[in-house]
């Protein structure tokens, strides 16, 4: 439940609204649960609701100040404390805080559709174990259904992805002419090439996880044996990952 403390107070003695400050920005968004409903804007406003059975309050006005982890609350002709008993904090993903004793989750956020198809395409290619650094959507993605994206790696590879959105809001994207090569696979080919044509132990070195690169494109790995060390040049043949191997 979220305890609200109420005392009058004159209008002439209230401010203004205070702005979140930087170190309690993480209390900003949209909370639910338990019956609860309170939003916290970044400009201080608050409102804040309650229903519990046949039971209800409600809350609206400008942030005073922070006491604590508890917010103080300008409402007219009425100040208000919403108390907080544990502080956000984030739990297996999902941003939490305890108000009056009732647990209450943030909502993830609006995000236009620029936003919702950068994060989609990072989430995807990350689970698949390409070291993404950035996704950037063009701006009129916002409006067209058909838009591009770049995809950047840590290897330093830019590549465009063509994305088209339905009225549904749901995305599909292709990326022609590139290849996803398994790290481990590939350190397994090289050594296996080299104990064949040298007859000796090559310990090879690749980037690791999934390896995105473009069709025709080089890049290297390095293969160490007892007597030297090989700079061992990859080159990508096709998007189904064969590839060529010279030393």
């Amino acid at each position: 439940m979220i305890v609200v403390s109420l005392f009058l107070t004159s209008l002439a003695s209230q401010a203004g609204a205070v702005p979140v400050p930087p170190d309690k920005q993480a209390y900003v968004g949209e909370w639910t649960g338990n019956g609860v409903e309170l939003s916290i804007g970044a400009d201080g406003s608050v409102s804040y609701k309650q229903q519990a059975g046949s039971f209800s309050k409600s809350l609206s006005g400008k942030l005073i100040e922070f006491v604590g982890p508890s917010l103080r609350v300008d409402a007219l002709i009425i100040k208000g404390t919403v108390t907080v008993d544990e502080p956000p904090h984030e739990d297996r993903g999902v941003w939490v805080m305890t108000v009056g004793g009732a647990k209450v989750l943030r909502k993830p956020p609006h995000l236009a559709r620029h936003q919702r198809a950068e994060a989609a395409l990072r989430d995807h290619y990350k689970k698949a174990n390409v070291a993404v650094t950035k996704v950037v959507c063009t701006a009129d993605a916002d409006r067209a259904d058909s838009f591009a994206c770049v995809l950047m790696t840590e290897l330093g590879d830019s590549f465009i992805i063509k994305c088209v959105a339905d009225a549904a809001g749901d995305m599909s994207w292709k990326i022609d002419g590139v290849a996803l090569l398994d790290s481990a696979k590939l350190v397994a080919f090289i050594e296996r090439m080299h104990a064949d044509k040298r007859h000796e132990k090559l310990t090879a070195h690749c980037p690791a996880g999934m390896i995105m690169k473009r069709v025709g494109s080089v890049f290297t790995c390095d293969g160490v044996t007892a007597s030297r060390t090989y700079k061992v040049s990859i080159t990508v043949k096709d998007p189904a990952g064969n590839v060529s191997i010279d030393y």
